[in-house]
């Protein structure tokens, strides 16, 4: 079970300190769920770009018979390993992946630039949810 910090302990409490309660429960369920997909949100963008860094890496079959042929996907690895030779990376896609990010996010950055501003010169009380 978490340990809340002292500071904490005396104003929240984990929803199974509580007796069993519907409303706990099914709030609590709805907030934990939130929260994961929240971060997953934060997340899942990594996890696309990094899956595919292979599909952006140029290899190449050195020596053995098929010595010159690509080699970017495992069936070709494997065959290039059978054959006698080595997978030789031309061309890591990491870096491409770099270059294609960085030019992604000058744009990004340069059509939005105005908007972040704008939201940045906003004052707190704009940020603040209003009960009606």
């Amino acid at each position: 079970m978490h340990t809340w910090p002292k500071s904490r302990a005396n104003r929240v409490k984990p929803c199974n300190s509580f007796p069993v309660r519907s409303e706990c429960n099914g709030l609590t369920r709805l907030a934990q769920g939130f929260c994961h997909a929240c971060s997953l949100g934060g997340n899942w963008p990594n996890t696309l770009v990094l899956s595919l860094v292979d599909d952006l890496t140029w290899a190449t079959c050195t020596e053995g018979t098929l010595s010159g042929q690509a080699c970017q996907k495992p069936e070709q690895r494997e065959a290039c390993k059978s054959a006698g030779g080595t997978c030789s990376t031309d061309v890591d896609g990491f870096y491409v992946q770099m270059v294609i990010c960085t030019v992604f996010g000058l744009f990004w950055f340069r059509f939005f630039r105005k908007r972040i501003s704008a939201l940045q010169d906003l004052p707190e009380s704009a940020w603040r949810i209003r009960a009606k």
